[in-house]
C-alpha cells in the first residue's frame, strides 16, 4: 500500500507515535545517562570518603610519632601509643570489611593495602621495642639513634604507602570525575542529535503529509472554480484512497451527477419549447376560425333581419290584397317574386348554418388539440419538477459535503448555493407554467362546453331555416293557387297572414339566436387569444429556462 493510500487519521496517529517514541528515546537516554552519572558521583564521593579517611590516618599516625619523641624525651618508660597494628584506627580499617568494599571497587589498591601491611605492622612493632629500651633504661643517644633508623623509617614507609593510596584514589576520583563529564558531554550532545534528528523526521514526515493534504485540496479547490465557472464537464482523476481521494470522488460524481440533470432539464426545455409553439399554432388557428365564424354568424343575422322586413312586407300586401281584390292579381306577382326570393334567402341561411355547424365541429376538434396539448405540457412539467426535486437534493448533500470538507469547501458551498437558487428559480417557472396551464384546460373546458351549445343552437336555427323554406315553398304553391282561382283568395290570404306571423316571429327568434352565437364566438375567439398569450408567455419562460442551462459546459 503506498503512503498516499493510508488514512489521513492513519499518518497523523503515525506521526504522533513517532514524536512520542522520540521523545521517550530521548527520555530514556537522558534517565540512563543520568543514572551513570549519578553512580559516578556516589564513587567519587566514597572515594573522597576513604582519602579522607586515610588523610585522618596519617594524620593520626603523626600524632602517634609524637607521642613516641615525647616519650624519648621525658624518659617515661611507658609509651603512650596504641601498640598493636590491628587495633589502632588504621589496623581496624585495614582488617575490617570496609576494605574489601573499596577493593572490590578499585581492585588496584589490593596491593596496595597488601604494601602498607608490612611497614604498619613493623612501625607499631618498633614502638613496643622502644619502649623495652626505655625500659631497660638505654642511654639517650641509643634512644635517638633507634628512633632516627627504625621509628622514623617505618613511618615514613606507612606516611609513603597512605600517600600512594590517597594518589591513587585521587587518580580514580578524577577519571569518575572525567567519566561523569564526558558521560554529561555525551547526555548532552546526544540529547541534542537525537533532538535534531527528531526534529528533522517529524518535519519531512510533516512536509510529506502536508504536501500530500494541500495537493488534494488544490485539486478540489481548481475542480469547484470550474464548476463555480459552469463547466460540468471537468473531471478530476485520482487513485488515492485516503480522505482526500473519497473527497475527489464525490466531487467527480456530484460532476457527473450536476450534467445530467443539467442535460435532461435542457432536454426537456427543448420540447416544453417545442410545446409551447404547438399550443400557439393551435390557439392562432382557433383564434382565426372563431373570426370566420363570428363574421359568418353576422352576415346570418343580418339575413335573418331582411327576411323579418320581407316578412313585414309581405304581411302588409297580403293586407291590402283583403281590402282591395282588384289589385289581388298584380299583389300576388310581387307576392309570388317575394315568396322567391324568401326561399332564397332561406336556403342561403341554410347553408349558412349548415357552415356554421361544419365550422363549429372543427373548433371542437381544434380545442380538443389544445387540451391534449395542455396534458402533455403537464406532463413534462411533472418531469421538470422532478428533477427540480432532484436538484435540490444534491444541492442539500453538496452543503454536506462542503461543510464537511471545512474550509477547502468553500468553493463548493458557492456552487451548490448557485444549484439551490437555479432549483428555485425552476420551480417559480413551474408553478407560473403550471398555473398558466391550468387557466388553459379551465378556458378550453368552457370553449369547448359553449361550441357544443352553439353547434346545439345553430342546428335549431338550421331546423328553423328549413322549415322557413318548406312554408315559403308552400306559400310559393297558394300564390299559385291564388293565381288559378281568384274565389279562394280570402281564404289563402288569411292562412298566408299565420304563416307569416309565425314566420317574423321565427325571424325574430333566428335573430337572437345568432346574436347569441355572434356574442358566443366572439368570447372564443378572446379565449384563443389568452391562450396564444399563454403559449407565449409559456415559450418565453422555456427561452429562459434553455438560457439559465446553457451557462453550464455539457461537452
Amino acid at each position: 500500500m503506498s503512503f498516499t493510500n493510508i488514512k489521513i487519521k492513519y499518518k497523523i496517529y503515525g506521526l504522533v507515535i513517532l514524536s512520542f517514541a522520540f521523545l521517550i528515546l530521548i527520555t530514556t537516554a537522558g534517565l540512563f545517562g543520568l543514572s551513570k552519572i549519578e553512580t559516578k558521583k556516589e564513587d567519587i564521593f566514597r572515594h573522597e570518603q576513604v582519602e579522607k579517611l586515610f588523610l585522618h590516618k596519617e594524620i593520626d599516625h603523626l600524632k602517634w610519632i609524637a607521642a613516641v619523641k615525647n616519650a624519648i624525651i621525658d624518659g617515661s618508660s611507658r609509651i603512650n601509643v596504641e601498640k598493636d597494628p590491628h587495633k589502632c584506627a588504621l589496623g581496624q580499617w585495614l582488617y575490617g570489611s570496609q576494605r574489601k568494599l573499596i577493593e572490590e571497587e578499585i581492585p588496584t589498591l589490593i596491593q596496595k593495602f597488601i604494601s602498607i601491611e608490612r611497614p604498619h605492622a613493623a612501625l607499631h612493632q618498633s614502638a613496643v621495642s622502644l619502649e623495652e629500651k626505655l625500659q631497660q633504661n638505654a642511654s639517650q643517644q641509643e634512644l635517638i639513634n633507634f628512633y632516627s633508623t627504625d621509628i622514623i623509617t617505618h613511618y615514613e614507609d606507612v606516611i609513603s604507602q597512605l600517600n600512594d593510596i590517597s594518589g591513587e584514589l585521587d587518580h580514580e576520583t578524577e577519571m569518575s570525575q572525567n567519566e561523569m563529564n564526558d558521560m554529561l558531554s555525551f547526555l548532552n550532545s546526544s540529547s541534542v542529535y537525537f533532538l535534531v534528528i527528531s526534529l528533522v523526521v517529524l518535519m519531512v514526515l510533516g512536509s510529506i503529509l502536508s504536501k500530500s493534504i494541500l495537493q488534494g485540496l488544490k485539486e478540489s479547490v481548481e475542480f469547484t472554480q470550474e464548476i463555480e465557472k459552469g463547466n460540468l464537464f471537468v473531471s478530476i482523476s485520482t487513485d488515492r484512497e485516503d480522505e482526500i481521494g473519497e473527497l475527489l470522488t464525490s466531487l467527480n460524481n456530484m460532476s457527473a451527477n450536476l450534467r445530467k440533470i443539467i442535460g435532461n432539464i435542457h432536454q426537456y426545455s427543448g420540447e416544453l419549447s417545442k410545446a409551447a409553439g404547438s399550443m400557439n399554432s393551435i390557439s392562432q388557428k382557433l383564434s382565426t376560425g372563431s373570426g370566420d365564424m363570428a363574421e359568418r354568424t353576422s352576415s346570418v343575422s343580418s339575413a335573418a333581419e331582411q327576411m323579418s322586413a320581407t316578412m313585414r312586407d309581405v304581411s302588409s300586401a297580403s293586407e291590402q290584397a283583403n281590402s282591395n281584390l282588384t289589385i289581388v292579381s298584380s299583389s300576388t306577382e310581387e307576392m309570388t317574386a317575394t315568396v322567391s326570393e324568401i326561399a332564397k334567402n332561406a336556403e342561403n341561411a341554410r347553408h349558412i348554418t349548415q357552415n356554421a355547424v361544419n365550422s363549429v365541429k372543427q373548433a371542437s376538434g381544434k380545442v380538443n388539440v389544445l387540451g391534449n396539448a395542455a396534458n402533455e405540457i403537464s406532463k413534462v412539467i411533472e418531469v421538470i419538477n422532478e428533477i427540480s426535486e432532484q436538484t435540490k437534493l444534491l444541492a442539500l448533500n453538496a452543503t454536506i459535503e462542503a461543510a464537511r470538507a471545512g474550509e477547502a469547501g468553500k468553493g463548493f458551498t458557492v456552487v451548490a448555493n448557485e444549484v439551490k437558487e437555479l432549483a428555485k428559480q425552476t420551480n417559480n417557472a413551474i408553478d407560473e407554467i403550471r398555473s398558466r396551464i391550468d387557466a388553459i384546460q379551465g378556458s378550453t373546458s368552457e370553449t369547448v362546453s359553449e361550441i357544443n351549445n352553439i353547434s346545439q343552437i345553430i342546428g335549431d336555427v338550421n331546423e328553423i331555416v328549413s322549415n322557413i323554406a318548406t312554408a315559403v315553398e308552400e306559400q310559393n304553391v297558394t300564390t299559385r293557387d291564388i293565381s288559378e282561382n281568384i274565389g279562394q283568395a280570402a281564404m289563402g290570404i288569411s292562412a298566408m297572414n299565420n304563416s307569416l306571423a309565425q314566420s317574423a316571429e321565427a325571424s325574430k327568434m333566428i335573430a337572437q339566436d345568432i346574436t347569441s352565437v355572434n356574442t358566443t364566438t366572439n368570447e372564443v375567439r378572446n379565449d384563443s387569444q389568452t391562450v396564444n398569450q399563454s403559449a407565449q408567455q409559456l415559450s418565453q419562460m422555456s427561452e429562459n429556462l434553455k438560457g439559465i442551462v446553457d451557462q453550464f459546459k455539457l461537452n
